[in-house]
């Protein structure tokens, strides 16, 4: 059984996904960031011409990180994905030189943070980021939120489904 859970204490956590279209011709990239208390900070996600799914999603990885450095100017940021390739990837990115350039580029947005955490979590409890990922990749070229105010009803229904501490089997 797995569930979303909350983020340390003085943590935002980033989920992050990637989604590719059927076709294979559009990939929709996205990020979730939302605070210890379950609150969505931001949510944002655009539409790449990329047909690997692994680097789509380091893409999200690094434009969700530039958000929270940036815009959010985070200190702590807890970052979770549901490919377990690309977390080992990040997690060991400054050993293994050869890797993706995206992969050494998030590894040095990390660095930048007072604290971080990297983890992989089930595709089960990645729901909000699949979500804006697969929208994205189909229906729009970008989309951004900042708070929950002006979100679609059915991201809604999904962030709700997460903080009702769900558990998926």
């Amino acid at each position: 059984m797995v569930s979303w859970e909350l983020s340390p204490s003085g943590f935002l956590k980033m989920n992050f996904d990637g989604s590719i279209s059927e076709g294979g011709s559009r990939c929709g990239v996205n990020f979730v960031i939302r605070d210890q208390e379950l609150r969505l900070i931001a949510a944002g996600g655009r539409r790449i011409f990329d047909e690997f799914i692994l680097v789509a999603e380091l893409r999200a990885a690094y434009e969700g990180l530039v958000y929270a450095s940036v815009y959010l100017e985070a200190q702590r940021i807890f970052l979770e994905d549901d490919s377990a390739t690309l977390i080992e990837w990040i997690m060991c990115g400054h050993a293994r030189p050869n890797l993706h350039p995206l992969v050494r580029d998030v590894c040095h947005l990390l660095d930048s943070f007072d604290s971080f955490w990297v983890t992989h979590i089930f595709r089960e409890v990645n729901n909000a980021a699949d979500w804006i990922a697969s929208s994205v990749a189909h229906h729009s070229e970008a989309l951004m939120w900042e708070g929950s105010g002006l979100i679609p009803q059915s991201l809604d229904r999904v962030l709700s489904f997460d903080f009702s501490g769900h558990t998926h089997i």
